[in-house]
């Protein structure tokens, strides 16, 4: 880090003067930025300046690489990463905190009147999955009417409040929603996913074609299966598996499971292209016990609605929704519009934007004082994961 100083000690510092005193010279946009940021990233924009100070404030032999880990909450080659693009210009994106380029280009935040959030905390807290429609159900009955897209969004805001007190690993579900996004082939794009069912953490991703997502869904196996440690591209690892901390993090001892939302269109048990998804998920001996108390194929789900249950209607750039929209129509109006070209900076871009939402979950979620890591565990859900990969993983 480039910028040294007699600042306060890190536990001793609060909102801009932390900011201020973290880093010196910062700009007045990026002081603007970091306001339109919610708490949780502006905490993580603290912890990281915090430990980038002090990873360049000793010589590198006499730093506590593991004080300065648990500061950033980050593995060490995200470490690395991180304090190269802060060294080349120093930014909150350099702190791999996603951010907007343009402050007025934010989504407004969600705003409601302190009844109606408490209420929804109360509801959410008693039962976490609760859909919208019973929500909303119940808010009128306490005479507290929303308007649907500010009700979803106060869903979303309250949700992001909760604290998440289940282990990880219990149940994975592949789910696969709309995007505003083509390939080079000018073909609509679908968001696959394989989401921990209780937490909310995104373990790979993947973009598939709207008629492939089978196809989308061995891929996104095959992205949480990849080794940021292992000779994979730091890139190619982002927002999922191997990207994610688990120091500390509790994990699900028993059976673990996995199933899937089916495609958009047509019928998954009839699909030639979901044959093998089925067919190993029964017969492989890596998966047979993840099918007893959970059916793989979820029929009657809406596609994407899990996803956007976690990650909102934007991930990165792109906007994101459940079920599937007429050609040429978009899912961030309803109306027709222009869909964004997939490229390499573009998957960046999402890639960060999902270890990001990852990174907040984590925070939100209960760990031991221990910095163990259940990797038995681990490698039984890589192994499911590789059921869903196929030979690729292998």
């Amino acid at each position: 880090m480039k910028e040294a100083d007699q600042s306060p000690a890190p536990d001793q510092l609060t909102g801009d003067d932390a900011l201020r005193s973290l880093w010196p010279s910062i700009p007045d946009e990026e002081i603007a930025r970091w306001h339109a940021l919610p708490k949780s990233r502006r905490e993580k924009v603290l912890r990281r300046l915090q430990a980038l100070r002090l990873w360049s404030g000793a010589d590198h032999g006499k730093v506590d690489v593991e004080k300065v880990l648990r500061i950033a909450r980050v593995n060490l080659s995200t470490l690395y990463a991180m304090r190269q693009r802060w060294d080349a210009k120093p930014s909150l994106d350099s702190l791999g905190v996603y951010v907007r380029k343009n402050v007025d280009e934010a989504d407004p935040k969600p705003r409601g009147d302190a009844e109606v959030r408490a209420r929804l905390a109360d509801l959410l807290a008693r039962t976490p999955d609760l859909p919208p429609s019973k929500i909303a159900r119940q808010l009128d009955a306490d005479g507290l009417p929303l308007p649907k897209t500010t009700l979803l969004r106060l869903i979303r805001a309250v949700r992001n409040d909760l604290p998440i007190t289940a282990p990880f690993g219990r149940l994975i579900t592949f789910d696969n929603a709309g995007a505003d996004l083509i390939d080079i082939r000018d073909c609509r794009q679908r968001l696959c996913a394989a989401l921990d069912e209780d937490t909310g953490l995104v373990l790979g991703w993947a973009f598939s074609a709207e008629n492939d997502v089978a196809h989308g869904y061995a891929a996104a196996a095959g992205h949480a299966l990849r080794d940021g440690d292992g000779g994979d591209a730091r890139d190619e690892v982002l927002g999922g598996l191997a990207d994610i901390d688990f120091r500390g993090v509790e994990i699900y001892g028993h059976v673990h499971s996995v199933r899937f939302v089916g495609p958009p269109v047509g019928d998954a048990a009839h699909d030639v292209r979901w044959r093998r998804l089925l067919d190993d998920g029964v017969h492989d001996p890596r998966f047979v016990r993840s099918s007893h108390d959970e059916p793989l194929l979820l029929r009657g789900a809406v596609p994407g609605s899990r996803i956007v249950r976690v990650l909102g209607d934007r991930v990165g750039p792109i906007w994101i929704g459940t079920g599937l929209r007429e050609p040429g129509m978009g899912y961030r109006t309803g109306r027709r519009t222009d869909y964004t070209l997939a490229t390499a900076e573009l998957h960046m871009q999402i890639g960060r934007a999902l270890q990001e939402r990852n990174s907040e979950i984590l925070d939100r979620m209960k760990r031991r004082d221990d910095e163990w890591v259940d990797d038995g565990e681990l490698n039984a859900i890589r192994g499911l994961l590789s059921v869903v990969a196929g030979p690729q993983s292998i």
